[in-house]
């Protein structure tokens, strides 16, 4: 597994060197190392670890600009998340969300797992038993506590709000430490 910062350079990478097409680039992860310690849930730790982070490239926009209103337009280099299953396949376009802000990337998660995980085409079929066993089994995550973590996290991955909209890749780290952290009873 990578280290956040190296997450945070590689995503800062694509960015820099055009290199976003699906299978030439370094997968960068939502899920990090910290989520449990944060006191997600199994299964929202699951739903991270098939969401990967990517700068938008000029096919994407071109892409996702078609079916958008003016002022919801995605720019170059633009951070969206995507599943690694889809991404990872020739037949499908897959699932894509570009959150407008940190803020946004909680309810973008929770969209992603409500929206498509279940009925992903591409879900190898041992994590889709997993995923459902875990969906009747387990809560969720929720509350100001995992908001909070969803945008340390993000931080710690290099990402940033952007000023004209968006979220963007910095290459920069910013440490996740203190705050709610779970700690061993």
């Amino acid at each position: 597994a990578q280290s956040v910062e190296q997450a945070a350079e590689a995503l800062a990478k694509q960015k820099s060197s055009g290199e976003t097409n699906k299978d030439d680039h370094i997968r960068v992860l939502l899920a990090i190392d910290q989520d449990k310690d944060w006191g997600l849930a199994d299964l929202d730790c699951l739903v991270r670890r098939n969401i990967e982070l990517f700068c938008a490239s000029e096919d994407d926009v071109s892409e996702a600009n078609k079916t958008r209103e003016m002022g919801e337009q995605i720019s170059l280099n633009q951070v969206g998340i995507r599943c690694i299953n889809c991404a990872a396949s020739t037949e499908y376009d897959g699932y894509c969300l570009y959150p407008q802000c940190l803020d946004d990337l909680f309810p973008a998660v929770r969209a992603f797992k409500s929206k498509h995980l279940h009925s992903c085409p591409c879900f190898p079929p041992d994590q889709k038993a997993r995923f459902e066993s875990l969906k009747e089994s387990s809560s969720a995550s929720f509350g100001s506590v995992v908001r909070d973590y969803y945008l340390r996290s993000a931080e710690a991955l290099g990402l940033r709000n952007d000023k004209s909209g968006g979220i963007r890749s910095t290459g920069v780290s910013k440490p996740i430490d203190g705050g709610y952290k779970k700690t061993a009873e």
